[in-house]
This record gives C-alpha cells, sequence and structure tokens, in this order.
C-alpha cells in the first residue's frame, strides 16, 4: 500500500505571526521616534551655541572697552608652552595630530577587524567541523551498536542487498513508513487539522494590536508635536542671530567720517503705522557712516545743485546724503539728494525743501539739509571739494497683515530696514520704501552708555526714562553745552547727556515663532520686576539693565512679548562704536567711484 499524499494545511495567521509582525512594525516606529529624538538634541546644541556666541560677544565688548594701555591687551601670551597639556606633541600649539591620536590609543585594532578577524575565525570553524561530519557518513557501514528501538539490519555490516528496497517487502524490520518500532505496520499519519483565527484569537490580537498601535500613534503625535515645538525654537533662534548680527554690524560702524553729534539718532517707542512717537511701541535707531566707495571732485557747487568731475557709476536715489568738503576738511556741509540723479549722470539736485518729519522711516531731517552753508568761498576755490556719500540705516519694527484684511486677527512682526532714500523709484520717500531684514523679530529696546571717567558710574538713557526723540536731542541741547569735535574727552561737554557722548549702544531683541501654538500658553519674556530680569542699581537708584529696558508693563497690541502661544528668544548685545571718539574731519584718501 503507497502512502497517502499529505493534505496541505489551510491556514492563515497565528497569534504569534500577528504579534511578530506588530513588534516589527513597532520597531520601525520607534526608529522614526529616535529621529526626532536626535532633532530635540540638535535643538538644544543650537540653543547652547547661542548663548556661547553671547558670552563671546560681551567678552569682546568688555576688551574694546579697555584702555589702549591695560595690561589685559599686551601682546605676551598667556599660555604656557612647557604647560603638561601640551608635552605629548611636537609642536606647542595645542592641536592634536593624528600621529598623536594613534599614540594615544595604542595598537588596539578597529572595531571592523575584529569583526573580521571573527568571521573569519567562525568560518573555519565550520569548515573542519563539517569535514570531521563527513568523514564519520563516508563509513561502510554502521559500526557502533544498534539502535535500542530499531536493532540490527538482517544483512551483512546493515548494507542492503541488491535490488531490495526500503518501504515495501524485504523491508528491514522496524524502518517501514509506518509508527516506528512495528515492523510492516502500514498505519497512514492522519493529516493535520486545517485552521485558522478562532473568534476569541481574532478579538484578543485586535484587542492587542488596538492597544499598541494606540500607545504608539500617541507616542508619535506627541513626538510630533515636540518636533514642531523644537524646529519653531530653531527658527526662532535663527532669525533673531541674524537680525542681531545685521544690527551690530551697522551700530559699530556708526560714525565712520560723521560728526558724532548725528551719527546715531534714538527713536524711543516708534509707531510705525503712523510714523509717530508712541506708548509701549519698538525703539528704533539710525546710524550713519561714510560709503567707503564714492568719491568725487564737484567741478561746480550750487545751493541747489552739484556738478561732478566723473560720470555717476550708479544712481543717487531721492533722500541719500551727501558730505561736501572744502580742501583740507577744514568747512563742510551735510546736503540732500532732491531727485534721483541716474547712473552716467554728471550732476544732481539738491533737496531745498523744508525738514520733514523727524522719523526712521522717512527721509533726512534738518541736520543734513546744510546746503545755505555751500555758499561760503572755501567751496568755490580754485582746488574743487570733495564729495563723498553718508550711508543712513534706520532699524525699526513694524507688522504685516498675514491675509491683508485689517479686519481679521492676525499680524506678523519684521525687522525692518531703511535707508532714507527713495528705493522704490515711486517719487515718496516712506515707510513702502524700507526693507524686512528678519521676520518674527517682536521687540527692539535700545538702551545707551554714556561717557564716564575714572570709577565714576556712566550715565544710563533708555533703562528707567525716555530717550529724546531723534534730532531733538542734539537740537534741545543748549549750544554751550553741546560737545565739539576739538573738545578733550575730559572737557565737561563730553560728559553731559548727547549723542555725541554715546560709548556704548546696548541691543535687545525678542524674536517670536510665526504660527502660533494653540496648545501651549506661550513664552513670556516681558516678567517686569521680576528677580533675574534687571540688573543691580546703581548708586542713582537707577538698575544697570532690564529685560526689556524702559519698555513697561503694557506693550502695544501686536508687539506683547507674553502669551498667545508663540515660542520666543532673547538676545542681548553690547556694541561699542569706537568711532564717535573722532576729533575732526578728514578728506578721503582713496580714488573713489560709485
Amino acid at each position: 500500500m503507497s502512502p497517502t499524499p499529505r493534505a496541505k494545511s489551510a491556514r492563515g495567521f497565528s497569534l504569534i505571526e500577528a504579534m511578530a509582525a506588530l513588534a516589527i512594525f513597532s520597531i520601525g516606529l520607534l526608529g522614526v521616534l529616535h529621529m526626532n529624538v536626535l532633532a530635540s538634541q540638535q535643538n538644544g546644541l543650537a540653543r547652547r551655541q547661542s548663548t556661547a556666541s553671547k558670552v563671546a560677544r560681551d567678552l569682546v565688548d568688555a576688551f574694546e572697552r579697555l584702555p589702549y594701555e591695560h595690561t589685559l591687551l599686551s601682546s605676551e601670551s598667556t599660555i604656557d608652552p612647557a604647560d603638561p597639556r601640551f608635552a605629548s606633541f611636537d609642536e606647542t600649539d595645542g592641536r592634536v595630530k593624528l600621529a598623536d591620536a594613534l599614540a594615544l590609543v595604542g595598537e588596539r585594532p578597529l572595531r571592523g577587524a575584529r569583526r573580521r578577524e571573527h568571521r573569519e575565525r567562525h568560518r573555519a570553524h565550520l569548515r573542519s567541523g563539517l569535514a570531521g561530519g563527513s568523514r564519520e557518513g563516508r563509513g561502510r557501514g554502521h559500526r557502533g551498536p544498534p539502535h535500542p528501538r530499531h536493532g540490527a539490519l538482517p544483512h551483512h555490516g546493515g548494507r542492503l542487498q541488491a535490488g531490495q528496497r526500503l518501504g515495501g517487502e524485504g523491508q528491514p524490520p522496524g524502518h517501514g513508513p509506518g509508527r516506528r518500532g512495528h515492523s510492516g505496520d502500514l498505519t497512514m499519519r492522519a493529516p493535520r487539522r486545517p485552521h485558522g483565527f478562532t473568534l476569541i484569537e481574532l478579538l484578543v490580537g485586535t484587542a492587542i494590536g488596538a492597544l499598541v498601535l494606540t500607545g504608539i500613534g500617541l507616542v508619535f503625535v506627541s513626538q510630533a508635536s515636540q518636533y514642531q515645538a523644537h524646529a519653531s525654537r530653531r527658527a526662532v533662534q535663527s532669525s533673531v542671530r541674524q537680525a542681531m548680527g545685521f544690527v551690530e554690524r551697522h551700530v559699530r560702524h556708526a560714525g565712520y567720517g560723521v560728526d558724532p553729534d548725528r551719527a546715531i539718532l534714538a527713536y524711543d517707542s516708534f509707531d510705525a503705522h503712523s510714523n509717530t512717537r508712541g506708548v509701549g511701541y519698538p525703539d528704533g535707531i539710525t546710524v550713519h557712516a561714510r560709503d567707503l566707495y564714492f568719491r568725487r571732485r564737484a567741478t561746480t557747487v550750487g545751493t541747489d545743485f552739484l556738478r561732478f568731475d566723473a560720470e555717476l557709476q550708479r544712481p543717487l536715489r531721492k533722500g541719500e546724503i551727501l558730505l561736501v568738503l572744502c580742501p583740507g576738511a577744514v568747512r563742510y556741509a551735510y546736503v540732500t539728494v532732491g531727485e534721483t540723479a541716474p547712473a552716467r549722470a554728471t550732476s544732481v539736485r539738491l533737496d531745498t525743501t523744508p525738514a520733514p518729519v523727524d522719523s526712521p522711516a522717512g527721509p533726512p531731517g534738518a541736520l543734513f539739509r546744510e546746503q545755505a552753508t555751500l555758499g561760503e568761498a572755501c567751496f568755490h576755490d580754485s582746488e574743487s571739494p570733495v564729495v563723498v556719500r553718508v550711508e543712513r540705516s534706520s532699524f525699526y519694527v513694524t507688522s504685516f497683515d498675514d491675509d491683508g484684511d485689517p479686519a481679521t486677527p492676525g499680524a506678523t512682526p519684521y525687522l525692518m530696514l531703511h535707508r532714507g532714500a527713495d528705493t522704490n523709484g515711486d517719487g515718496t520717500i516712506d515707510g513702502a520704501d524700507a526693507t524686512p531684514l528678519a521676520v518674527g523679530i517682536e521687540q527692539l529696546q535700545v538702551a545707551y552708555i554714556l561717557n564716564t571717567l575714572g570709577d565714576t558710574p556712566p550715565p544710563l538713557v533708555g533703562v528707567d526714562d525716555d530717550v529724546p526723540w531723534g534730532e531733538t536731542w542734539h537740537i534741545a541741547t543748549p549750544e554751550l553745552e553741546r560737545p565739539r569735535l576739538a573738545d578733550a574727552y575730559s572737557s565737561p561737554r563730553r560728559l553731559g547727556s548727547h549723542p555725541a557722548n554715546i560709548r556704548q549702544v546696548r541691543l535687545t531683541l525678542v524674536a517670536r515663532s510665526t504660527r502660533a501654538d494653540t496648545q501651549r500658553r506661550g513664552d513670556d519674556v516681558l516678567l517686569p520686576g521680576t528677580l533675574g530680569t534687571e540688573g543691580p542699581a546703581l548708586p542713582s537708584g537707577t538698575p544697570t539693565w532690564r529685560q526689556l529696558e524702559n519698555l513697561g508693563t503694557t506693550p502695544a497690541s501686536g508687539f506683547d512679548p507674553r502669551g498667545g502661544g508663540f515660542s520666543r528668544a532673547v538676545m542681548r548685545g553690547s556694541i561699542a562704536p569706537k568711532n564717535l571718539l573722532m576729533r575732526s574731519q578728514f578728506t578721503p584718501v582713496h580714488l573713489g567711484g560709485g
């Protein structure tokens, strides 16, 4: 009787298989979640780098305020080449070279080499084991005692005779296709019972899978939310760093080739929408410095025009400031371009209209409209006067409606740069000529540290009090109290409250995320009066600094650095504009251009 072919078992997934699949799926999801964890760690690293950059900037500013003869600025090195930390290297520069690193770790093999050695040893072991097993299996017969349940084969040496086969007549006892130990028993094995999931297995597996997937889903949603929060914070930190770096460069350059009394103009609490001073708004600041790439000779000078000795290489736009210097720079005058002069032009019209409203989002004011001075004799001497361009950079904060409909809520603040010129060519100098610098800048607060002598605490402006508005800080100062270029640094006029006596500009920027998170309240960076949000008090009772200087406790709507579901970052920097120490005007020696 021939054996009946075994029926294939019709079956589905078992509970163990389903659980194994869920486990593999869970491992994949955990890998994705681990990526979010790594992103969070990178965000923490970026935050620490931001803090380190701020500390480094503060240290650099502190060194800049030191006198030139201070011992800390000596040329002697503070690193001892005999320091034992550098003794193991060939050079004393403190740099670790590859040979030094290998010497530190010794002759320890690399991890990959250990793995290859282990694999080769394992393969050799397998080859030797297989060789031994094949030699034993190639014996001519069964050399050991018979199996206790089988008995010995009834032939020579346990070998079958020619023509004899297993499974039929003449088969050795105990080796039939039936049950083991019953000679000639042809009883067939029963086919397996076809089966799949039972109802209980299905319900249990579904319940467990649902619980596992629910947990994984909750973890994934939480990690996704955390990732979005960290991504938002990274964007906020990047925006505030970009804004601070840009403003710092311009403030540090302020006063180069420009009189200190008009190098920096302060605009405390500037409402950009109404172009006036408000209450609780971010500050504005305007700085002036010479353009290094513009220089012309004025062959003809009038009170309303200038004619140059060479063509313009780029346009001079309406509102740009020119400084006309007599030979030797003994006398000079600041004038403003009245009409845009195109490239290749050889003359320019000057603005003779009354001075406009003084603001960082408008044209230059009265301090840059001295065209009446051009009638003096030195401007018409045989040697032509030199004309240079003064670059004006105004920084302020304004907001733009997200959807263009003022009736709906939602606006995003931006840090703006205004050049005081008609950059868009519409013939008007207004807020439309400004350029956005950084998104999400919610507050710009500026305080000013003035000149002092010895160990006397310096006067502070903009921490407890309001800063005089724009050009009025200079104009409202009595004539006899205004510092002159020729005044000694110890002169009483150098110690008063005047923009020419500014020795340090302290900037505080607050950046917020562009999208609000409805699941959280949002950061509060105002914190007035809270311990740690203001510095120690001076003998006058004025604190050395506050978290947001003189903003107060009621910021204007749209610029309130509290709540709203926004992530926020605060960055503070102190800049020492050394060019405000200038004692006299000078004529540029570069060949010019522009």
